[in-house]
Parts: structure tokens; sequence; C-alpha cells
């Protein structure tokens, strides 16, 4: 894993071009460019807080007492999410994307994944600066709550690192691997309380956020930004943890594989 790590911080400004090709490729020929990144999540929370509002009426009563309303705490705990969703949505055929660029010059795959997680994370970025001008404007901003997400974002970029480097690789064997990852992504979505708060859930599901590393990462974005409880010791620990064993994982079977890459691009 170290090994990984280093070619790909060496290889730092190659992530970068690859970062920005894949941006203004997304948004070339768009008026709203990266506000594209916030337009359609929006859509969906719009979608989500009707929704879940009617079904849920007694039980986000507790959601909707924090600073913004529910509106805000869906927006909250989406922003953790869109890196998931984001890497998840190109990251299983992104060494294929590149099979070209691979087969033709002598580039480390593995700075492909990086730069799929790199544009998730720009895409949840401008979402987030976005609702943090909006906290700030109201004056619900809180900075330096915000400096306290610093290390769990570094895990979060992990967990999701080793997932794609894994996805990416294994897609190489057989296409379902993106079909499954498309597949299984809704479940783990709705398995994570961004649009709900964690007291909806049955008591009998409760091990259901035990075993969810999200959960951590939700309640923490919520903490710093609209002021929710201060998360449990237990769900941050299990986050950390879990990204750390994603990563070792992911570059695990991303390092095993990778002696067949050239046959199989």
């Amino acid at each position: 894993m170290k090994a990984l790590l280093a070619e790909v911080w060496q290889r730092r400004a190659l992530v970068g071009s690859l970062w920005k090709g894949d941006v203004l490729g997304r948004y070339a020929n768009s008026a709203a460019g990266l506000l594209w990144a916030v337009f359609a999540p929006m859509g969906l929370i719009a979608v989500y807080v009707l929704l879940f509002s009617a079904l849920l009426p007694s039980k986000v009563v507790g959601a909707g007492a924090v600073a913004g309303g529910f509106g805000f705490f869906v927006f909250a705990g989406m922003i953790p999410w869109l890196v998931v969703a984001g890497a998840a949505q190109n990251a299983p055929g992104c060494l294929l994307a590149h099979g070209a660029t691979l087969r033709r010059f002598a580039i480390p795959p593995s700075v492909v994944p990086a730069a799929v997680v790199l544009s998730a994370l720009t895409d949840a970025a401008v979402a987030g600066t976005l609702f943090g001008l909006a906290l700030g404007a109201s004056g619900r901003l809180a900075p330096l709550k915000l400096l306290a997400l610093a290390p769990l974002a570094v895990f979060l970029v992990a967990m999701v690192y080793g997932l794609s480097l894994a996805v990416s690789a294994l897609n190489l064997y057989g296409r379902d691997v993106a079909h499954a990852v498309s597949a299984a992504l809704p479940f783990w979505f709705f398995a994570t309380p961004v649009c709900y708060p964690a007291e909806a859930l049955p008591a009998g599901l409760g091990w259901v956020l035990a075993l969810n590393p999200m959960d951590g990462f939700v309640q923490a974005a919520r903490w710093a930004l609209i002021g929710s409880p201060v998360p449990g010791a237990a769900a941050l620990a299990w986050s950390a943890v879990a990204s750390l064993a994603a990563l070792a994982a992911g570059a695990w079977v991303f390092q095993e594989t990778r002696g067949d890459f050239a046959d199989l691009l």
C-alpha cells in the first residue's frame, strides 16, 4: 500500500492533469459549469425532503429542529455522500476509459482512480462551499468545526480511493462489476442516514448503522455544518478503521491484478 500511495504522490501532477481533463470534459459547453455539481444533488435533495417528510412526519421532527430545517439536515448529510456517489459512478470503468493512454505511455495505472476520486471530491467541495456560504449568510457557520472535519475528510478519501482501486481493477475481468456497483449503491445510500435521522430506524435495524462506515462521516458533517449532536466515538472510530481497511484491501487487489492489466486493457 505504501508503494502505491508513494507512486500516486510522485505522479500527482499527472493526477491533476487527468482530473482537469475530466472536469472540463464533463462541464464543457455548459453555461452553468461546475454549478451543475450543486444543481443535480439539490434536485435529489428536494425530492428526498418531500418524500421523507411525507413518509416519516413524526420521525423527522427532530431533524427539522436543527438550523435551517429538514432541507439543511439532508443537504449536510449529502455532502460526504457525494464523494462516494461520484466515485462509484466513474471508478469501475476508469481504467478501460483510459486504456489507450495506459497502453501508449508508461504511466502508473494507480493515478487514474486517484483522479476519479479527486473529481468526486471536487463536486462535493463545490456543493459544500455553496452550502457554507448559505450558512455564513444566515450567521450559522462555525469555521472551527469545519477545521475539525479535515482529518475525517482524509479518512473518507482513503476509503473511497481504496474501493475505487478494487472495482476499477476487478471490472477489467468482467463488466458485471460495474453493474453490481450501480445496483448496490442505492442500498448503501438508504442504509446511510442521509435523508432521515438515525432515530427513525427501527430498533432491530440498529446493526445496519453500526456496520456502515458512512454513518460517522454523515454525523460529523451535520455536527460541523448545522449543529447536530456530537458524533459518537464508536461511529467515528469505526469510520476511520473501515476506511483504512478499505484502502489496504483496495491497494492489495490492485497490486495483485496489476500484472494482467496490459492484457486486459
